[in-house]
């Protein structure tokens, strides 16, 4: 969900209760666009996050920790000689605007106390921390914004501080609320957005949810409001099929009542648990892709030297062609004339038809004769090892798929470094000189674990160290083993000889998920008991091959 007003001041309406006569102890600055205040009351502490971050401007208690920079930015340094043993008198929201001032008293270089303001805007792009006095003159900003980067609105020290530009909105107010709906008594989402500041689509959809319930839209507007008005905060987690959060809400959204949620003793409990695991999710894209473009490079080159193998295959499908000729020309060496450029012969080989064979007018007739049998046996020669590179070469791709597949679901940096751990052991990665070999080769992890509905545990790999492990060692051999049939995927052990059908079917739903296939319907996959399972000896990691196997055409289905 966007940061709205309405998330807004549930967040202030929570830091303000908690935070109103706090001391200020220290000052932070580990991001250049994020501050943290130490903060005491009475007993307790606290860490205040002010984030003027462009993706995820917010403010919230956070208990993280981040490294700080060895020299402290100007700003830093500022905020450290002004406000430094101050107290936050209040927090506040300006209407229903994502503004919020942070109203601080401290004491000067004479020891007189003096008003501060802190003005956080939260603005996507233009979300920027501004320091200025009680005289609304800036002392300072984390982002100085100039005439030439703006000509509306500039934000520089010593300039007087404005407000950013009005939208002509208005505030979601019971009195505006009722006048602007006089006009518009069926009114749309884009309706709601265009009149009445800080709400989001989001927002404005769940408004007209509940105006489609009660059929009255003043009543669906104000039985949202009503939150609003009474701080009837229930900070809320969306959450996806692994639990993991997806979106926040500053309480529980009718239209969404369907979808997974997770309710949070507060707003910053919420926003800590969304933006780790945002921050996680961008952390393993960027680690991941450098390792996805080398696997497109990678499968690419695969692809085009099998372009060039079955070009060269069909060639060797002439070598018959040459063998026939040499032993229809040692056949009639005697009929054959030296210097003649071909030779006109029976070919009993077909049904007595006459064949021309192309000569050689420079040698012999017998000379050309062992010229078609040396033709003849180099593409033979050929052909063999062509068949064993186009093998090579689809095992190849086999592999670097499967690989593929355990960069594009990896949900953990362990299990990342695991990949590139494993693309360094065959040669597909050079080792940077600043990796730390020992780190890298302490073990593999732990697959992951489900139990099915009757309770067996399944166990499914999440990357080809972790499938040999698993199908090779952990596994019994009684076990049941499980994966895509011909489709790049996770190996899947139940830990039961004779598990019950319900667990079967769980199993292959979860072999599916885990595979090339999860976005796909009816997918096959193979199981069979473990002992059927062979590694054959210089197969790559992960690689298998099986027998003795039945297959399930299932959907793929995420663990619950």
């Amino acid at each position: 969900m966007p940061m709205d007003g309405i998330t807004i001041g549930a967040i202030v309406y929570e830091l303000n209760e908690l935070l109103s006569g706090a001391k200020i102890d220290k000052i932070h600055q580990p991001e250049t666009d994020e501050i943290i205040l130490l903060l005491r009351k009475n007993a307790s502490s606290y860490k205040l996050l002010l984030s003027a971050s462009s993706n995820h401007a917010r403010l919230q208690i956070t208990s993280s920790t981040k490294a700080n920079p060895p020299t402290p930015t100007n700003f830093c340094m500022l905020l450290r000689k002004h406000l430094t043993g101050g107290r936050i008198e209040s927090i506040e929201q300006l209407g229903n605007e994502r503004i919020v001032r942070i109203h601080i008293l401290s004491g000067n270089e004479m020891g007189d106390l003096t008003k501060k303001i802190l003005v956080l805007e939260i603005m996507g792009k233009y979300s920027n921390l501004i320091f200025m006095n009680d005289a609304r003159t800036i002392l300072d900003a984390i982002r100085h914004v100039t005439g030439e980067m703006s000509r509306e609105r500039q934000v520089l020290p010593h300039d007087v501080y404005e407000l950013p530009p009005s939208q002509g909105k208005a505030e979601p107010t019971p009195e505006n609320i009722a006048l602007i709906l006089n006009s518009e008594p069926n009114p749309t989402a884009q309706f709601i957005l265009n009149n009445f500041t800080g709400i989001s689509k989001q927002a404005a959809a769940e408004i007209v949810f509940r105006t489609e319930q009660r059929g009255n839209a003043k009543d669906g507007f104000l039985s949202y409001m009503r939150h609003v008005y009474e701080h009837d905060y229930l900070p809320t987690l969306l959450t996806d099929e692994n639990g993991a959060p997806v979106d926040y809400l500053p309480f529980p959204y009718k239209m969404l009542l369907s979808q997974r949620q997770k309710a949070c003793a507060t707003m910053s409990e919420a926003f800590e648990q969304y933006f780790a695991q945002r921050a996680l999710a961008l952390h393993i894209r960027a680690r991941s892709s450098e390792l996805l473009s080398l696997l497109g490079r990678l499968l690419e080159r695969n692809e085009k030297k099998a372009g060039i193998y079955l070009q060269k295959l069909e060639e060797c499908k002439d070598m018959e062609r040459y063998r026939i000729y040499g032993e229809l020309l040692t056949a009639n060496l005697y009929a054959v004339k030296r210097g003649s450029s071909s030779v006109s012969v029976l070919n009993y080989y077909s049904d007595g038809e006459m064949i021309d064979i192309p000569l050689d007018v420079r040698i012999n007739p017998q000379a050309n004769a062992q010229r078609y049998f040396k033709q003849f046996s180099k593409l033979k020669t050929a052909a063999k090892l062509l068949d064993s590179q186009i093998r090579e070469n689809q095992e190849e791709r086999s592999y670097l798929e499967s690989v593929l597949v355990a960069v594009e679901n990896c949900t953990e940096p362990a299990t990342l470094s695991e990949i590139r751990e494993e693309l360094m052991q065959q040669g597909y990665l050079r080792k940077k000189s600043n990796e730390n070999t020992k780190k890298n080769s302490s073990g593999i992890n732990a697959p992951l674990r489900f139990f099915s509905p009757s309770g067996t545990e399944i166990l499914v790999g999440r990357n080809n160290r972790q499938n040999d492990m698993l199908t090779l060692k952990i596994a019994a051999k009684s076990d049941i083993w499980l994966h895509t049939k011909e489709i790049p995927g996770s190996h899947v052990i139940i830990r039961s000889a004779e598990p019950a059908p319900e667990t079967l079917l769980y199993a292959a739903q979860l072999a599916a998920y885990h595979s090339k296939a999860r976005n796909s319907a009816n997918v096959p996959v193979d199981y069979t008991a473990v002992k059927n399972v062979k590694k054959p000896g210089g197969a790559k990691p992960g690689m298998v091959i099986y027998e003795n196997n039945r297959t399930l055409y299932v959907n793929p289905k995420a663990p619950n």
